[in-house]
C-alpha cells in the first residue's frame, strides 16, 4: 500500500490551485457552479478544501491538461504520456485555431473600447491582460499538436478529399 502522506497532499492541493490559476477563477465558478469564496480556497494551496475528482476532470478538460490527474498519476508512481491520441490531433487542430481566433478577436475588440476614450484605465488593462491569457493558454495546446505531427508523421485530415 503506498501512505498518503502530507507530502503528497501538499502536492495535489499545488496542482489543485494551479490548475484554477490556469483556467481562472470565473470559468472554475462557470465550470463547477460553485461560489466565488469556494473557487478561491481550491486556489489557495494552503487551504484545506478539494475539488471533488468530476470538478477536477471538468476544469482540465477546459484547459486540455492533466494538471491534478498528473499529481495523482505521480502518487501511484507512474507517469503518462500528455501526448493526444494520434486520430484526435487533427480534428482538435481546427478547434483549438478556430478558439484562438475568437479570443484574440475579443481581445482586439476589447483594445478598440479601451483606447476609445483615450485613456488606458487600471481595469482595463486587467480585463485585457485576462483575455490575453485566454489566448496564450491556447498556443502551447496548437503547438503540441503541431509537434507530435512532426515527430509522428503526416496525418490525414478527415473530409479533406
Amino acid at each position: 500500500m503506498i501512505e498518503f502522506t502530507e507530502r503528497v497532499e501538499r502536492k495535489l492541493r499545488n496542482a489543485q490551485a494551479e490548475l484554477v490559476a490556469e483556467a481562472g477563477v470565473g470559468k472554475v465558478m462557470d465550470i463547477t457552479n460553485k461560489s466565488k469564496s469556494v473557487v478561491y480556497r481550491w486556489g489557495d494551496a494552503d487551504a484545506p478544501d478539494l475539488m471533488s475528482l468530476p470538478e477536477a476532470m471538468r476544469v482540465e478538460g477546459y484547459v486540455r491538461r492533466p494538471v491534478v490527474s498528473l499529481a495523482m498519476v505521480d502518487f501511484l508512481g507512474c507517469e503518462i504520456s500528455g501526448a493526444p491520441a494520434r486520430e484526435t490531433v487533427a480534428g482538435s487542430l481546427s478547434m483549438h485555431a478556430a478558439e484562438l481566433v475568437e479570443h484574440v478577436g475579443r481581445l482586439v475588440v476589447e483594445v478598440a473600447r479601451a483606447k476609445s476614450d483615450g485613456v488606458l484605465t487600471i481595469a482595463e488593462a486587467t480585463r485585457l491582460l485576462d483575455l490575453l491569457a485566454n489566448a496564450e493558454r491556447i498556443m502551447p495546446v496548437i503547438k503540441d499538436s503541431l509537434v507530435a505531427v512532426q515527430v509522428g508523421g503526416p496525418l490525414k485530415v478527415v473530409g479533406a478529399g
